[in-house]
């Protein structure tokens, strides 16, 4: 009976593979969960163990044992890798895999530094491949001994591959209708079948969705989202949305900086840290003081701060937002058709619009993307400083003082006619092991010499001396350090383009808009991220350690806001997206309020109007309170009383309508069918 001995011999190795891979697939995502929300199981685990069945079933399908070896190792591999890259998104910055992070590969490339492995993982990962390998070739000398069969009874293989698959859509049903029942009283998903809400939650929420659905579950609904997209249906719904804008209430600060010229710089790592424990009373913050950063010191001394803003997106997602006052879930390769974008506006007015970054042009495909944003001059370091135009991130980045040095005539143009600039910095992004050119800069600068001197003499405070003496606190002393001389740095090119709009008798025409990006994310040598230590907390969760700097700043605006308020602080909560419709409000340009995902500062009814979304993460906070899971509040500040939470709770709705329905207008391109009359 050699042709049924064979048989058993290929169904009983491909039975043995099947499980083999299921058991170490099953237990190596039990492993990352455990790791990133401290449980093995998600929430609905027969999603996923149908999931992995699926996956692996169409290794009966072949006729060749080979053959199957072959599919089945490239499944195991694909889906051990996407796991390794979750662990180490999350130990970076709290993030995991989306498809669309396949698009930036080239960018992370290019800024790729090896304090980003997290050496533990690479090894847990390493064993389950070799775990793998080994086994089946255990399995393939065992049952086949080497030898490869063709048989006769191809057809009982796919019999049992439409077996697996049937039987792993009956798994899924309690759990698809779990879902409906645990859900069906929560707002968020009213109304929306069990798919609906998987792909619902894996769009805006995707953090949760991992975690409560799975690996497999969570990547074919984001191939799903990619594929069912009916443009009719959102075309409707985004004409209803625009024709809805809520009509501007006119007051003291509407139009009052008419006609003048903004700049606007967004600050990269533009953290604003307060903290009293630690002996930073008499400082608006640890890094922006009148003895290391004078320039920023006086702009946030007589300027309108924003002491309570947050922030918490990729460099280009922050830019656009500061921008366009909008974004979409990632951003997006090509250009833009945006006719509310904040330098369309103003260079159809008239003004003079340039952007500034000193980084290459290419970085995040900026050299299409900005130009399409209204942008008639787009100055780049392979612009201003073509030997310097390179990206070495051992810290031999360019300064930004050596960058405004030679594009300062440009930013701040001679022209009689308004302008707007747009500059986003670099010096601040950090590592902060800096590397040898720039730390002799540095030193030669003086920057070095005075911040050791002030540690001495007791006027700073390194944020991070409260911890215990040992080698980790000596290193990131010197990494908050190398900081604070960047943010030096960062003030000495601040200061050339206030002493040129001074000179040009441009300063009080101009409002000046500064806002930051994200928190100080990077690590050390193998420590935790900085902002750990500067915060003390190591939890994603804690939305306090997003606080990143905003100010206006204006003469005119100064004094109108004091005397409006009683002080040129403003303690409530803030985003960055309320820069594009507050400048919008100042300058007396109307605008349709639905364009842009916040309010204006002036237009607000509560702090929570500009509650903020971040597009990195797909997470909801305020500094008091951040989301992952809504109605579930993952972060709640000691003593927030429940009228805040019951309010922070309806806005993250509004706020969740909004992000779907700018989603939707990038993708459509929405606004270019409108000009062209579609």
């Amino acid at each position: 009976m050699l042709g049924v001995d064979i048989l058993k011999k290929n169904l009983l190795s491909k039975a043995i593979l099947f499980l083999f891979a299921f058991v170490l697939l099953f237990t190596a995502e039990c492993v990352m969960n455990g790791i990133i929300y401290k449980t093995f199981f998600v929430k609905y685990p027969m999603l996923e163990l149908s999931g992995i069945v699926m996956a692996l079933a169409p290794l009966f399908i072949f006729k060749k044992q080979r053959n199957a070896n072959i599919y089945t190792s490239i499944i195991y591999v694909l889906l051990n890798t996407i796991m390794l890259v979750n662990l180490l998104l999350d130990f970076n910055s709290g993030d995991i895999f989306s498809l669309k992070y396949i698009f930036l590969a080239g960018e992370a490339a290019k800024v790729f530094s090896l304090q980003f492995i997290h050496f533990g993982y690479v090894a847990i990962y390493i064993a389950y491949l070799a775990l793998y390998f080994v086994g089946l070739r255990v399995i393939n000398n065992l049952v086949l001994k080497n030898h490869e069969y063709n048989y006769s009874y191809h057809q009982l293989g796919y019999s049992i591959f439409f077996i697996l698959i049937i039987a792993s859509t009956f798994m899924k049903l309690p759990s698809l209708s779990s879902i409906e029942n645990d859900t069906m009283n929560k707002i968020i998903y009213k109304n929306k079948s069990a798919k609906e809400i998987i792909n619902y939650s894996t769009n805006y929420l995707k953090k949760s969705s991992l975690k409560n659905y799975g690996l497999i579950t969570y990547n074919l609904a984001e191939i799903d989202n990619l594929v069912e997209f009916n443009s009719t249906s959102k075309t409707a719904k985004l004409d209803k949305f625009f024709d809805s804008g809520v009509e501007l209430k006119k007051n003291d600060f509407t139009g009052s900086l008419e006609g003048m010229n903004v700049l606007t710089i967004m600050v990269e790592t533009g953290v604003l840290h307060e903290d009293d424990s630690k002996g930073l009373k008499d400082s608006m913050s640890a890094f922006v003081t009148e003895e290391f950063t004078p320039n920023l010191y006086k702009l946030f001394n007589n300027g309108v701060m924003f002491n309570n803003n947050h922030s918490k997106n990729k460099t280009n997602i922050s830019e656009l937002i500061g921008i366009l006052g909008s974004t979409s879930e990632g951003a997006k390769s090509q250009g833009y058709v945006a006719p509310y974008a904040l330098p369309e506006v103003l260079k159809n007015l008239g003004y003079n619009t340039s952007f500034f970054h000193d980084n290459r042009s290419s970085f995040y495909n900026r050299n299409v993307i900005i130009p399409s944003l209204g942008f008639e001059n787009s100055y780049f370091i392979d612009d201003i400083n073509p030997e310097d135009a390179f990206l070495v991130f051992d810290g031999n980045y360019p300064l930004d003082s050596k960058f405004v040095e030679k594009a300062v005539d440009y930013m701040v143009p001679k022209g009689p006619e308004p302008f707007y600039t747009f500059w986003t910095t670099l010096s601040t992004h950090g590592p902060y092991n800096t590397g040898k050119t720039n730390m002799k800069y540095f030193q030669d600068m003086g920057y070095y010499s005075k911040i050791l001197a002030a540690e001495e003499n007791g006027s700073w405070i390194n944020p991070v001396s409260y911890m215990d003496d040992c080698e980790e606190k000596t290193e990131i002393l010197n990494q908050v350090r190398n900081y604070q001389a960047e943010m030096m740095d960062l003030d000495r090119g601040i200061g050339i383009i206030l002493d040129r709009l001074e000179e040009t008798g441009k300063l009080d025409d101009t409002l000046i808009v500064i806002y930051g990006d994200h928190e100080m994310y990077y690590r050390s040598n193998g420590y935790s991220p900085i902002k750990n230590y500067i915060y003390n907390n190591d939890e994603v969760s804690y939305s306090p350690q997003y606080e990143t700097m905003m100010l206006f700043s204006n003469p005119k605006l100064n004094k109108l806001f004091e005397e409006e308020y009683g002080s040129r602080s403003v303690k409530e909560f803030t985003s960055p997206y309320m820069i594009v419709p507050t400048i919008l409000e100042l300058l007396g340009i109307d605008y349709n309020t639905n364009h842009y995902f916040g309010r204006s500062f002036f237009q607000i009814d509560s702090e929570l109007d500009n509650i903020f979304y971040s597009h990195e993460l797909k997470v909801l906070f305020t500094d008091k309170v951040y989301a992952y899971e809504l109605p579930a509040l993952e972060y709640v500040e000691d003593g927030t009383n429940n009228a805040y939470l019951e309010h922070f709770l309806a806005q993250a709705l509004v706020s969740l309508d909004r992000v779907e329905m700018f989603n939707d207008m990038y993708r459509l391109d929405y606004f270019k069918d409108k000009l062209e009359g579609k």
